[in-house]
């Protein structure tokens, strides 16, 4: 007789794609697949990284607040990260980068575990 394995479907599942989005108000909003799939909601902060040459960003959970830190800001299923004081400082336009981010998570040896965007300039403002 064929052993089988089976998982309990409990009614929660991700929504949509495993996105990082950046919207008007100035936030990261960190899909609920992407928080399911990371378990970033495990985490209070993030740090935020920006590498200009490659025009990315970078987030690196932790529990220990720091100088930059970022909260993580849970609701239901999702969460956001405010990015406004991110933008202005590394002189960006929040106008020119709005919409959905694909993302790859790295270990790098300096941070840690990261997960990064690369930032595009979207249609409307290029």
């Amino acid at each position: 007789m064929k052993k089988y394995s089976f998982t309990k479907f409990e009614g929660d599942y991700p929504r949509g794609n495993s996105t990082i989005s950046i919207n008007r108000p100035g936030l990261l909003r960190l899909s609920s697949s992407f928080c399911k799939t990371t378990n970033i909601t495990d985490f209070k902060y993030v740090i935020l990284f920006f590498d200009k040459l490659n025009n990315a960003i970078a987030l690196h959970p932790t529990n220990e607040f720091e100088k930059g830190a970022s909260k993580i800001t849970k609701d239901k299923k999702a969460s956001a990260v405010s990015i406004k004081a991110f933008i202005i400082a590394n002189n960006l336009n929040l106008e020119d980068y709005l919409g959905k981010y694909g993302w790859v998570m790295q270990n790098l040896p300096s941070i840690g575990d990261v997960y990064i965007i690369e930032l595009k300039k979207n249609e409307t403002t290029a």
